[in-house]
């Protein structure tokens, strides 16, 4: 179908730079803290230009149709990369090079096969295979050496959550069917307007995918129920820069500055507190594993419970395990003797009155900073090269299995997820089906600086908060600490700058959300349908040719 526009919009480049705009702006983070959601029809524009760049060059005479295709794609999802992770320059200016390069040629590549699709069959194929082709890419982006789930399309909804309760039925996968659906029909609708058609037959099928989702959505909201348990936790917040504050502080001292306040806070708190949450890396100088129950700090920590036996504690610390030769793990390394071998661990720590210290080792780490992509490729020209972004850096070790805490009652089941590893939804549910009644998030996000990276990063714990249904805890070393209901919506926070230590009451909940019990249906489908399809559409140009 033939379309136009007015002269500046009459250049493809014109249409990729305005949905790089419009992604940019509608992204969590974008804006301040309290004003998420405020761009929530947004959403159901921002890739349309993307549609209107693949029509008009397929629609042109001139040559190279699909060359020029990729080439448009990745200016605009590398400026889409780059609007919405420029903050990555202030850890490392390699960082967000590869956001940019590697993520933005990867979404381009779907906008390729989309192009590719479309010009061979129609327009509903082309679709099915740009919705299960960015399942796939987003599901394979979950465990390859360069992992980075940051820009997940269903992560636009973050801040939007009174929109997306439903994905508690099918997990921040259903935002990415969601947004390119909404946005394709809305294309449709668009073309059928410019070309003097009736608006409303093509307009109808966009009110009822926006409208339809959203009404079960806002049921969902307004038929909620809060009923379980009730526990009383509080949070540690510091406030403290990572790069200059942080790794000049013993860890000693910390221990002794916290212990008092903690005891302070304690002392007059309108109700008992069952559990206290530190952030990631709260101490950070490396304890042994084998005797951190001995360890000054600790021990220092630990009078707390001696003084209130009924406040568990959940922590940030740095830790290594010390090994034989013969019981070395492969991301262990020798030590200067090297007749053994150590692992170091980014590391949760629990125990309370008669509840023993458990550790929990981060599984999901931080691509060059806590863990080298392509580690025997790089270490044979780099060595143990690792970026430095203010908190526990190098090649950590990790675990198999998920941990859930318990206290001595087993009445609080914590989900102690590190940092990073809310933003793997599928990785945060694996804790929730191992019994967590609790979320608790620990983190640093201090290496951001007071950008919009913490501001999206603390958004995110809210899409975790709805898929499993569950209360979350953030506890953040700097950027925002917040108490998060199963709505997503956050009842108590604290920001960048503030320096506190505050509590809410939670609700322990038992039951399972569909997609805590199910899993990723969606994401795994298209992981397994979209090479099919890929293999379907290129015997048919075969057998055409």
């Amino acid at each position: 179908m033939s379309i136009t526009f007015k002269p500046m919009m009459k250049r493809p480049i014109a249409w990729v730079l305005l949905t790089a705009l419009l992604l940019s702006i509608a992204w969590p983070g974008a804006f301040p803290w309290s004003w998420g959601g405020s761009l929530f029809l947004v959403t159901s524009v921002a890739m349309v230009g993307m549609f209107v760049m693949v029509d008009m060059i397929h629609a042109d005479a001139r040559p190279h149709k699909g060359r020029r295709i990729f080439w448009l794609a990745y200016l605009g999802m590398g400026l889409f990369n780059l609007g919405t992770t420029w903050w990555l320059v202030n850890a490392h200016w390699s960082a967000l090079f590869a956001t940019v390069f590697f993520n933005g040629f990867l979404m381009a590549m779907l906008w390729t096969i989309y192009a590719w699709v479309l010009r061979l069959f129609d327009a509903k194929r082309a679709m099915w295979a740009l919705v299960l082709g960015w399942l796939a890419l987003e599901v394979f982006h979950e465990d390859w050496a360069l992992s980075f789930p940051w820009l997940d399309l269903g992560n636009i909804y973050a801040d939007k959550t009174p929109w997306v309760q439903w994905f508690q039925f099918t997990g921040h996968r259903g935002g990415v069917i969601w947004l390119l659906l909404t946005n394709w029909v809305m294309y449709q609708a668009m073309l059928s307007k410019r070309s003097g058609q009736s608006w409303w037959p093509a307009f109808k099928p966009a009110i009822l995918l926006i409208g339809l989702p959203s009404l079960l959505s806002l049921t969902l909201l307004w038929t909620a129920e809060d009923q379980g348990l009730r526990q009383h936790v509080a949070l540690a917040h510091p406030d403290i820069d990572p790069y200059h504050e942080k790794y000049q502080l013993s860890d000693a001292s910390v221990a002794a500055q916290w212990k008092v306040r903690a005891m302070d806070y304690l002392e007059t708190a309108e109700k008992p507190v069952n559990l206290m949450v530190f952030p990631e890396t709260f101490f950070y100088e490396g304890f042994d594993e084998r005797i951190i129950n001995m360890i000054n700090p600790i021990r220092q920590i630990d009078s707390i419970i001696q003084v209130y036996p009924s406040c568990n504690l959940l922590m940030g610390v740095s830790t290594y395990a010390i090994y034989r030769p013969e019981d070395r793990t492969p991301s262990s390394r020798p030590d200067r003797s090297g007749r053994r071998y150590f692992d170091s661990f980014n590391t949760a720590l629990h125990w309370g009155d008669g509840v023993p210290m458990r550790l929990y080792h981060k599984s999901k780490l931080v691509v060059g900073v806590e863990t080298m992509p392509f580690a025997a490729l790089m270490e044979t020209y780099l060595g143990d090269l690792t970026v430095n972004m203010g908190g526990t850096t190098g090649t950590l070790g990790t675990q198999t299995n998920r941990v859930v805490f318990s206290d001595v009652d087993s009445l609080i089941k914590v989900a102690p997820v590190i940092c990073w590893e809310q933003d793997y939804a599928t990785f945060t549910r694996d804790f929730v089906a191992e019994g967590a009644n609790l979320i608790a998030i620990i983190t640093n996000d201090g290496w951001w600086a007071n950008t919009s990276g913490h501001v999206a990063h603390a958004h995110y714990a809210r899409l975790r908060a709805i898929e499993n249904q569950r209360w979350v805890t953030r506890a953040a070393n700097a950027g925002i600490s917040a108490f998060i209901n199963p709505q997503g919506e956050v009842v108590a926070s604290r920001s960048w700058g503030e320096d506190d230590l505050f509590s809410h009451e939670v609700t322990l909940i038992e039951a399972q959300s569909f997609y805590t019990r199910y899993g990723d249906l969606l994401g795994r489908a298209g992981y397994w349908l979209f090479p099919f399809l890929l293999l379907s559409v290129w015997v048919r140009q075969r057998v055409r040719s």
